[in-house]
């Protein structure tokens, strides 16, 4: 699985398979490795939503799902991991009550085993919800908390993620100027 995740942007730049990732995907099934067969079915759904193949996204990451939850791997990290993936591709599918209702389940989860990772990334897909919806405070609101999350795990690409949202809403809202000072700090991140 390492070598398929080392070798993903390359892959993905020669828009061809990622043949560690299918031989990580054989070699677990056989195994009987739920574990590692829902990392696997996770990472071509995220493959497949990196091409905007969201419904064929979604196939994988509930595959991913059922193996997460297999007895022998319950691994809840890994399943609030695979929820905030599932609820990407709904939302990018613009089926925002699915996405909300899954990144919901999932930041429920990390709240209960303290995953602050999958806490932030929860919190910042709902307020994406909201910005989408319309919901613009209710989004300033999520952002705020995930990008605090962020500064205490010391997460630039989440700081620049959650400034930049934050940019989005405050635009949305006319706050202009605001908006701005939000982009140029996302920019700062980003640069970094």
């Amino acid at each position: 699985m390492q070598s398929a995740i080392k070798f993903k942007k390359y892959f993905q730049q020669k828009s061809t398979t990622n043949p560690f990732l299918q031989q990580a995907l054989a070699l677990a099934l056989k195994l009987d490795y739920a574990h590692g067969t829902a990392e696997a079915y996770d990472m071509k759904g995220v493959l497949n939503r990196e091409k905007s193949r969201y419904l064929v996204a979604v196939e994988y990451h509930q595959k991913a799902l059922i193996y997460a939850q297999n007895q022998s791997s319950n691994d809840q990290s890994l399943i609030c991991t695979i929820l905030n993936n599932t609820g990407v591709a709904y939302r990018r599918l613009d089926e925002n009550q699915k996405a909300f209702e899954t990144h919901f389940k999932a930041l429920q989860l990390a709240e209960k085993i303290n995953d602050t990772k999958n806490m932030a990334i929860a919190t910042n897909s709902i307020g994406n919800i909201e910005l989408a919806t319309g919901n613009y405070q209710d989004a300033i609101e999520k952002f705020t908390q995930s990008l605090q999350m962020e500064k205490d795990r010391k997460n630039d690409l989440g700081l620049a993620i959650n400034y930049g949202n934050l940019g989005l809403a405050y635009e949305a809202v006319g706050k202009v100027n605001k908006a701005i000072d939000y982009y140029n700090r996302s920019l700062k991140y980003n640069v970094k």
